[in-house]
């Protein structure tokens, strides 16, 4: 109903005005003849009825239809013509082409505002707006600029702003001029200035400069790497980094009037001219700023002990940490930023001190503080020997602390033992100690006194005879090396007795027929040349057989001895000559250069190669001694893993573990024939001989405790069987060497430890005796054999040395057993 009520008296003022009644003010009509144009729309206005209120201003607003109204445009027209009833403009500014725009004329009085009815156009666009000038012509970032023109909108909204590619809108705007702030997202600091308006545009003919800041100071000027500084100054919007060497370190905190920078530690220290990125641009302003890091400028006292106090002075210390000499760390007790006292709590090497600064590593201070080393005052006893204990007293020993000779034990700040080595000359001798490269300032003497051979006994001696030798000066305990040698030779020290040595002159060693006898201890030596009569009969046969770096393989044929040298190209057949106790060539050839010889044996006049090559293909070869020629013969039926060989009364057999066969000469093959029983797995350094009919086998099996386990078999020939013997007479860890004589086996052998065995086998009662080695050491490489009435014993101590010879009358060998 209230509706209604106000609608009736709106009707009725409405029909008060249409009787043209006198009122305050007039009506305004937008008139519907709008004239479109593309630079701009063309309105018409009028004024009717009567008023008695004064007009003040007359114009037009107008908006996009898809508006509420409240943004609109206003063209103001003034009112100074009292007469005027009807008014027009054209509309220039801010239409956007294609936009539907409304348009209303108005009037103002002292009171009212009084609007006409709206009309409608499709606008063809207006007039782009035009730059006169701005102000000022520098500016910083973040300034308020006045941009002087025409055809600007009124509405902050509608004029886009352009600093390159970024826009914004100004504070305050008019037809003609406007102001807007200078955006912080502006990337370059030389760009154009461009302004739209409802889609048309013109920009400043010149281009633009963001000013320089103006830098004021930089605090501190003395920068530590790893913190911040700042910069004071105007416009510093604008900076965007600082540029030090190729680093560039970002804005952390920024204003108009200040800058902070975190640097890091990877930067040079010294001194730095200011360079900055404002924008796009690299600025160098006047200024200079210091990286600097911690110092240490003092260190009191510059001779320390465990517990001392340090006193460091310098500049940031309070920066530092892990403070150290030499690796050692010392235990801080208070820290500012420009004293640090520090306490000893260890033994250091004496080196400059240091710390560590953060991420960047030590500071050095480049002050070297001493270590105050011990200082020896005596030693007792002053005269001792090798190996013994001695006592050392003086002031502030450590453990730790190195003597220059023998090793300490029971440390105590003064007094100390030390262990002399047992490898010391004889002498006068000066002990210090040091730790890592410091030494002890003082240093004391003590002696050793030489050794010296008093006497000895029997002076007429054999290998196995116990002698008896007198020293002086010998150390209590003989906890080192010593020996008593013969020619240099050591043999077994058995007992002692005070000053005297019980040794027994060594079997297998090889000496004169008046050898030497010395004394060694440790370092220390005594001698004396021609000391004894060797009543020994075996003899050393002088001969040089020129056979080095080569494999030699035995082979024993009705009394006559054969062997086969293989070098790297050739491989050369020798028969022994008894006459002239030397080996001369029968044959040289090339068939074993790409083969491993494993085996050999003999049969009648022929003897007889089993090798393979690196392909495992089984290779034969006889050489016949009547014709002097070689021949290939029949592969081995099976692998040859571990062979052995026996030759005898025209008969030659060659087995392994899994296999043993016989030869048949006269068809060139090979004949099965019983196995070995044994429960082993391998057959390796075989000793291995035959006599008559029968064939004997020995080969270790086991080393428990450095005793030698073997077995021992015996093969019938004529039956095909195979008995166990039990053990072989002699250790055959590498195997042995056999000659047989009137049912005797003169076997030799040596086991994984100890001198070689020598021993006489009977063959019918298996009972063995023991030989008289032959006077040298050998281990591996070695061959025992007999011709007219000597016992011949061949040897080399390593594969690369030539071989020895010796001999001895059969009727000697036990003479001395």
């Amino acid at each position: 109903m209230r509706v209604l009520l106000y609608f009736i008296v709106f009707v009725l003022f409405m029909y008060g005005c249409n009787d043209k009644e006198e009122r305050d003010f007039p009506s305004v009509q937008t008139h519907a003849n709008v004239i479109v144009e593309e630079d701009g729309v063309t309105v018409f206005g009028s004024l009717e009825g009567g008023w008695s209120s004064t007009i003040t201003d007359v114009g037009f607003i107008y908006y996009l239809s898809n508006t509420n109204g409240t943004d609109y445009e206003t063209v103001s027209l003034g009112y100074t013509d009292s007469g005027m009833s009807e008014f027009k403009t054209k509309i220039v500014r801010n239409l956007a082409i294609g936009g539907e725009y409304v348009v209303k004329a108005y009037l103002t009085t002292s009171k009212y505002t009084v609007y006409g009815e709206e009309q409608h156009f499709i606008s063809k666009g207006g007039i782009a707006p035009v730059i006169n000038s701005f102000s000022p012509q520098d500016f910083w970032i973040g300034d308020t600029i006045t941009i002087r023109g025409q055809y600007f909108s009124d509405k902050n909204v509608a004029n886009n702003i352009y600093f390159r590619e970024e826009v914004t809108h100004p504070i305050v705007s008019s037809d003609s001029v406007l102001r807007v702030i200078v955006p912080r997202a502006i990337k370059t600091s030389k760009s154009f200035l461009r302004i739209e308006v409802a889609g048309k545009s013109s920009s400043l003919s010149e281009n633009f400069r963001i000013a320089p800041p103006a830098i004021d100071e930089i605090l501190p000027e003395n920068v530590l790497l790893g913190e911040s500084f700042k910069i004071k100054g105007h416009g510093l919007l604008s900076i965007k980094s600082l540029i030090i060497g190729q680093q560039n370190f970002p804005v952390v905190t920024q204003s108009d009037t200040s800058l902070l920078f975190t640097l890091t530690y990877n930067i040079s220290p010294g001194s730095q001219n200011l360079k900055l990125m404002m924008l796009d641009e690299l600025l160098e302003p006047e200024k200079q700023y210091n990286i600097v890091l911690p110092q240490i400028t003092s260190v009191q006292p510059q001779i320390a002990w465990i517990d001392s106090v340090l006193t460091v002075k310098g500049t940031h210390l309070d920066r530092l940490t892990n403070f150290q000499i030499g690796g050692i760390p010392l235990q801080e007790i208070t820290k500012t930023d420009s004293l640090v006292t520090l306490r000893v709590t260890a033994v250091f090497n004496s080196e400059t001190l240091n710390a560590r600064f953060r991420y960047n590593g030590d500071i050095d201070s480049g002050l070297k503080i001493t270590f105050n080393m011990p200082v020896i005052t005596s030693i007792s006893p002053a005269i001792t020997h090798a190996g013994e204990t001695i006592e050392l007293t003086g002031e502030r020993f450590f453990y730790g602390m190195a003597p220059s000779i023998g090793m300490l034990t029971d440390v105590s700040e003064n007094k100390a033992k030390l262990t002399l080595p047992w490898m010391i000359p004889a002498g006068k001798h000066t002990i210090d100690l040091s730790y890592m490269f410091d030494f002890s300032a003082r240093t004391v003497e003590f002696t050793i006194p030489p050794i010296k051979i008093i006497d000895y006994w029997p002076k007429e001696i054999k290998r196995g005879d116990t002698v008896s030798v007198i020293v002086e000066n010998l150390p209590e305990n003989l906890s080192g090396y010593y020996a008593v040698a013969f020619d240099r030779r050591p043999g077994y020290v058995m007992a002692r007795n005070g000053n005297e040595l019980q040794c027994i002159v060594p079997y297998d060693a090889e000496i004169g027929n008046n050898p030497s006898l010395s004394v060694y201890v440790g370092l220390q030596d005594d001698m004396i040349e021609n000391a004894f009569v060797l009543t020994e009969k075996w003899e050393k046969v002088d001969k040089n057989f020129a056979m080095s770096g080569g494999n030699c393989f035995f082979i024993d044929m009705d009394g006559a001895h054969y062997l086969l040298f293989q070098d790297q190209h050739y491989s050369s057949l020798k028969k022994f000559d008894s006459s002239a106790e030397d080996w001369f060539q029968l044959s040289r050839t090339d068939l074993f250069n790409e083969s491993y010889i494993v085996t050999t044996f003999s049969i009648d006049n022929d003897l007889y190669f089993i090798s393979y090559n690196s392909s495992g293909e089984n290779l034969n070869y006889k050489y016949s001694i009547s014709n002097n020629e070689w021949s290939r013969i029949a592969g081995f039926p099976v692998e040859m893993d571990g062979p052995f060989s026996f030759s005898d009364q025209g008969r030659g057999f060659v087995g392994t573990i899994n296999s043993f066969f016989e030869y048949d000469k006269v068809n060139d093959s090979w004949i099965t024939r019983q196995t070995l029983p044994t429960t082993q797995y391998e057959v390796r350094n075989t000793l291995n001989f035959s006599h008559e009919n029968y064939a004997y086998l020995g080969f270790y099996t086991s080393i428990v405790n450095r005793t030698e386990y073997n077995e021992f078999w015996q093969y019938n020939m004529d039956t095909d069987e195979w008995i166990d013997l039990g053990g072989a007479p002699v250790n055959v860890y590498t195997g042995g060497s056999v000659f047989t004589k009137d049912n005797i086996a003169y076997i030799m052998g040596i086991g994984y430890e100890g001198p070689g065995e020598f021993k006489a086998y009977d063959l019918n009662s298996n009972k063995a005796r023991n030989l008289t080695l032959p006077p040298t050491q050998w281990y591996q490489y070695y061959q025992i054999f007999y011709e007219n009435g000597y016992v011949y014993f061949m040897m080399r101590p390593d594969s690369y040395s030539g071989w020895s010879l010796f001999k001895i009358a059969i009727s000697e060998l036990y003479e001395y057993g």
